[in-house]
């Protein structure tokens, strides 16, 4: 248990589960800071940070593993191989926070990183909605089997997709289409 002053306003720091907790309390009192440090650490041993009672804190990347492990069997290859790829934007960003600690603004963080231009490889443009929006369901997926989706889902919008694009023919229908 660490608490130190800076910028006027006591802070708190300790590490739990191997993740380094390093919060302001906003206070300017050290008896207080300390409380609120105290109950910051209680809410982690009892899984809850604040929500629910739960087994035990989780961190994302833990529970992505999981998530991945336990569906696998009932996925088709290509499910499987989208799930991960959602997956490796999405640890970034989420994987060393307590599942949580994860709030409908980091969400909306997230969604506007991913739609800044220069996020798509092929074309340097931003990355379609549909995208994220697939991204945003994979996380929704993780958050609802632990029980967690349900506090932030009324902060979280997916972003508006487009519906007036077509599809890309493969090649086979490419060479029936020359043919007719």
């Amino acid at each position: 248990m660490a608490t130190y002053k800076r910028g006027g306003v006591w802070w708190f720091e300790f590490v739990f589960r191997g993740q380094r907790i390093r919060e302001s309390t906003y206070s300017r009192i050290k008896d207080v800071a300390g409380r609120i440090e105290r109950e910051r650490r209680r809410n982690l041993e009892l899984g809850t940070a604040g929500l629910q009672r739960r087994k035990e804190p989780l961190l994302f990347s833990v529970a992505a593993r999981e998530f991945i492990e336990i569906n696998k069997v009932h996925w088709s290859r290509h499910t499987l191989a989208i799930r991960e790829a959602c997956l490796r934007y999405l640890k970034p960003q989420f994987g060393t926070m307590l599942l949580s600690d994860i709030t409908g603004d980091d969400v909306s963080r997230y969604q506007a990183r991913r739609k800044k231009p220069g996020m798509n490889r092929r074309t340097g443009g931003s990355l379609a909605a549909s995208t994220i929006n697939l991204e945003v369901r994979t996380l929704r997926e993780i958050l609802r089997k632990h029980r967690l989706w349900g506090n932030i889902q009324p902060d979280v919008r997916m972003l508006r997709e487009r519906t007036d694009v077509g599809r890309a023919l493969g090649d086979d229908e490419q060479s029936r289409l020359v043919a007719a």
